[in-house]
């Protein structure tokens, strides 16, 4: 779960440049998540699918989202050392 959200953050922190605060990165992959554990137990109550909410995914998805902000510094690191060269 860790890597789940982290493609969507890395594309999210490419293209707005606001996003770049790991106090930015964590709200909105929480947000994210919840919204991904709240919509499986609304769909449980619904249709019956047999989906939790999991809070080990809530933190982990979270997690995954700073993850991802240290990823992409790297990058950025990496990419700017290049380019002097």
């Amino acid at each position: 779960n860790i890597f789940l959200l982290s493609p969507l953050i890395l594309v999210l922190l490419a293209l707005r440049p606001r996003f770049r605060s790991w106090k930015k990165v964590l709200l909105a992959t929480f947000a994210m998540s919840l919204t991904i554990e709240v919509g499986q137990v609304i769909l449980d109550l619904l249709i019956d699918a047999n989906r939790v909410f999991e809070l080990d995914d809530l933190w982990t998805n979270t997690l995954g989202g700073l993850v991802a902000l240290g990823v992409y510094r790297l990058l950025v690191k990496l990419i700017q050392t290049h380019s002097k060269e």
